[in-house]
């Protein structure tokens, strides 16, 4: 199209023309979100992980939970918060797992921090975690296979579920084995290859390294 046809009935030189479209395409462009301007474009925001932005939409405690007599419950909340620093997941959602890591913990093994260091090195307190396992992946904070343990998978849908059941079966290695090593071990392996020789340092290494961030 030439230009002397766009504005047929206005009499404009090809300069005035020019300048009529050039403001008419500016009017349009700040009438529009997100048009072209003159100016460079904002950067955009950093995505946020979802789990990040659901810590504004705070979970309450139940009475059980904030009545765990020890340690506090604002002691707990400072470990759920570094916690939740460490691994950048929502603090609500690592509160809820250091509550109930203090609710299913065993006088002897294992205690509270085991069951948060196990999380840390199989989930990275991630609770829809999956293992990359073609047949019976290994689901959740405490990556369980539901198979192995005849457990339906849909019952390993919560967070407490989830905690349960992976203490089930530290407590159930440790019951066999009597040693927090061995049990480790056999957790990562399983019983029958760790009973046959099979050994992982490199997990155990990762295991206690996680219980030293916690103390």
């Amino acid at each position: 199209m030439k230009l002397h046809e766009v504005l047929p009935e206005q009499h404009l030189d090809e300069k005035s023309l020019r300048h009529a479209l050039a403001a008419g395409i500016l009017g349009t462009s700040m009438a529009m979100p997100g048009a072209i301007s003159s100016h460079s474009p904002p950067e955009p925001e950093p995505k946020r992980d979802e789990i990040v932005v659901t810590a504004k939409r705070p979970i309450a405690p139940t009475k059980h939970e904030v009545d765990i007599p020890t340690p506090t419950f604002a002691e707990r909340t400072t470990l759920a918060k570094n916690i939740a620093e460490k691994y950048r997941v929502s603090e609500d959602l690592v509160q809820r797992v250091v509550n109930l890591a203090y609710k299913y913990q065993d006088p002897e093994f294992p205690k509270a921090k085991d069951i948060l260091a196990i999380i840390g090195v199989e989930s990275s307190f991630d609770p829809s975690s999956k293992s990359g396992l073609k047949r019976d992946p290994a689901l959740g904070l405490m990556q369980v296979r539901p198979g192995v343990w005849n457990i339906d998978p849909d019952d390993l849908s919560s967070v407490e579920s989830q905690i349960k059941y992976g203490v089930d079966i530290l407590k159930h290695y440790h019951k066999k084995l009597g040693h927090a090593e061995d049990t480790i071990q056999a957790y990562n392996l399983g019983i029958t290859k760790f009973r046959k020789g099979a050994r992982n340092p490199r997990y155990v290494s990762k295991f206690q390294r996680e219980i030293g961030r916690l103390d």
